[in-house]
């Protein structure tokens, strides 16, 4: 089942996206690493793919949001 957070904001769901991963595969383990992949996200730099691969995601997990995995926000943005 996908689940689209906001009906005319692309940044905005793949954004919500990457604060799912961060809550599910971050937080449950504090060891992890995750703040500075976190804030290169948040920049657009990386894709909501790329940031799950680091996380250790399932690839299941990410077509679940419903949203481009495979752009940054930066260009999402950009190409409005």
């Amino acid at each position: 089942m996908e689940t689209n957070i906001s009906d005319n904001c692309d940044v905005c769901d793949v954004l919500a996206g990457g604060v799912i991963l961060f809550r599910q595969y971050c937080q449950p383990n504090p060891e992890k690493k995750c703040q500075s992949l976190i804030k290169e996200f948040q920049k657009g730099n990386m894709t909501l793919n790329e940031l799950g691969q680091r996380l250790g995601a399932d690839p299941k997990f990410l077509k679940s949001f419903g949203v481009d995995t495979k752009t940054t926000p930066r260009e999402i943005i950009e190409r409005k």
